[in-house]
């Protein structure tokens, strides 16, 4: 893998993702399109893919199972031959080189031990698998494989496929090379990446990809100088992921700006990178295949680490580095905030159950999994997330009070949450007179009380609020009977002064006023008394023993001539009249 350069920004990586465990999952997307030549033209008008020094067929292996048959005849001329199984390709550890057995040798798997030895740094595991069309070409080989783009003069295929000993430390010199298939002396691994483009995105980064396979994994120190179209050189060094894991095949990625790339852009679409790989010590390395590509083999993602003094940033990175430097990685292709990291408030969880504040940076609170406040201090801070809940329980429709978070309380039927921190005891949720209506009084929760849209009154009783809590005393037409005039008439009182002030045959109105007269009219009639006819209601008539006829003039009505044995007055003395007299035989009241 490669250091990126640790504290280095790169911007907003592609928005291009695809999410990969195994190199070889993102080749064979490409090689569907792919037709394996010299060269291939990208269409007109195509934003930039890729442009590929080497093809991608698992270092010039077909099976990675058995050679001669179907594979190449590898020369197992080395020192320590005679160790050999014939036709084991097998790791150092005496497993299958091809580890998931799918098509070609992929990240993951192994390049083979081919002289079977496990006690020699510097072996003799020398295999050459180039093409023709790999090593041709004026400088390294010159075959490439493009997509949105036109090649115009890169070079380095020459270095794929092919054991590698850069200052020939594989036989402490080139002479003692046994086999001439193998590039032993001739200066580091060099790719120039020389070509244009019709379309490319500029505010995306480009990615520097490689695959390769190495047989000693003991040099860390091992890194990549990369020269942009502007001729600055940047080294990036090269990270291993398996010291002693030998032959161990992996991919890598760079992140380089746009600007490196096209330095001319947009007035010119030529683009350039020169990369070499600087191994001073290294007896033997394998390329499959390097590429500069809008798409990473290895995504960088968002990274939040601490610089010497403690204080931490956001930068694109991939994980490797983000954990070399004490980061915090965010994921393959998570874009970084476009400020921050904040400092602020960190509630987190004790290991003794309670939670309490710390002060840090947002990325650090959320990997030890705390809330964070921004830019507040832990003194203003409130870490509880729980508090009182008051709600009706669906079940039996009992009120309660219960400790809970926000979230749970508010999908309770009539639930009222009193905020993070509260508890339920003395002045929460406390019983207290709950006047509903303002007709009636009931000693109830203050939320019983909210869910019947009633008036909560705290810790009182219902005596408490006598008065205040009851029908209230309001004014309304009082219809009597004037006894000057024997008409209806109408006063404004309250209930109780229109029933009990002495009014004649009173009738309260509540709410209504006397401007509606009708509210106090009563059917008029004749009334008979004692030979006389009397316009009256009828009460009135009942009350002073007479004879009433409903909505009937007198002027239509005989009242009979006073007949003193006529007790009913109905103008006739009968049995009824001596019925009467009977029932009032005694003394005289006075």
């Amino acid at each position: 893998m490669i250091d990126c350069g640790a504290g280095r920004r790169y911007g907003q990586e592609n928005s291009k993702r695809l999410p990969l465990d195994k190199e070889y999952g993102y080749a064979k997307m490409l090689m569907s399109s792919v037709v394996l030549a010299a060269t291939i033209s990208s269409a007109t008008g195509q934003s930039f893919d890729y442009i590929r020094l080497g093809d991608i067929d698992g270092f010039g292996y077909v099976t990675g199972t058995s050679p001669c048959v179907g594979e190449p005849c590898w020369n197992f001329n080395g020192p320590w031959a005679s160790d050999c199984v014939p036709g084991a390709l097998e790791n150092s550890a005496g497993a299958p080189i091809n580890v998931d057995g799918a098509s070609v040798l992929t990240a993951g798997d192994y390049l083979p031990d081919l002289d079977c030895d496990t006690g020699y740094t510097y072996n003799s595991d020398e295999f050459d698998n180039r093409t023709t069309a790999e090593t041709s070409g004026p400088a390294q080989g010159d075959y490439t494989e493009v997509s949105g783009a036109a090649d115009l003069g890169s070079s380095g295929s020459g270095w794929t496929d092919v054991a590698v000993s850069g200052v020939g430390w594989g036989w402490d010199s080139c002479n003692l090379v046994p086999s001439t298939g193998y590039v032993c002396g001739s200066g580091q691994p060099n790719f120039i990446f020389d070509f244009e483009v019709t379309a490319a995105d500029p505010t995306q980064p480009l990615f520097l990809n490689f695959v390769f396979g190495d047989y000693d994994q003991t040099n860390p120190s091992d890194g990549v100088m990369i020269t942009s179209s502007t001729g600055s050189s940047t080294l990036l060094t090269l990270t291993v992921d398996a010291i002693g894991d030998d032959g161990k095949i992996q991919m890598a990625t760079a992140v380089v700006p746009f600007a490196e790339v096209f330095s001319g852009w947009p007035a010119s679409k030529a683009g350039y990178l020169a990369a070499q790989f600087v191994m001073p010590d290294e007896p033997m390395l394998a390329f499959d295949y390097a590429e500069l590509s809008a798409l990473p083999l290895y995504p960088p993602g968002c990274c939040c680490y601490p610089d010497v003094q403690n204080y931490w940033h956001y930068d694109i990175m991939p994980e490797a580095d983000c954990l070399a430097v004490g980061g915090i990685y965010m994921g393959d292709g998570v874009a970084c905030p476009t400020s921050g990291p904040d400092w602020g408030g960190c509630c987190l969880e004790q290991a003794d159950g309670s939670i309490d504040c710390e002060m840090t940076f947002d990325c650090k609170c959320a990997e030890l999994g705390g809330e964070f406040h921004a830019l507040t201090d832990c003194s203003e801070v409130v870490c509880v997330s729980e508090g009182c809940c008051c709600y009706q329980d669906p079940s039996d429709g009992s009120w309660n009070l219960d400790l809970m978070e926000e979230a749970d309380c508010v999908t309770l039927p009539m639930s009222m949450f009193y905020g993070a921190g509260s508890e339920c005891g003395e002045g929460i949720a406390q019983e207290g007179a709950c006047c509903i209506g303002m007709i009636s009084c009931e000693i109830m929760l203050q939320c019983e009380c909210n869910a019947q849209m009633g008036v909560f009154f705290p810790a009182l009783t219902c005596s408490d609020v006598d008065g205040i809590c009851g029908i209230p005393e309001i004014n309304g037409a009082c219809c009597y009977l004037d006894s000057s005039t024997l008409m209806a008439d109408c006063v404004h009182a309250t209930e109780s002064e229109c029933l009990e002030s002495g009014y004649i045959f009173p009738v309260w109105h509540g709410g209504l006023t006397c401007s509606s007269l009708l509210i106090c009219e009563r059917p008029l009639g004749a009334c008979c008394f004692h030979g006389n006819c009397l316009l009256t209601r009828e009460e009135v008539c009942d009350g002073i023993g007479g004879n009433w006829h409903e909505s009937t003039p007198c002027s239509m009505v005989i009242c009979p001539v006073s007949c003193p044995a006529d007790f009913d007055f109905d103008g006739f003395v009968t049995v009824d009249d001596l019925m009467e007299l009977i029932g009032s035989w005694g003394p005289c009241s006075p």
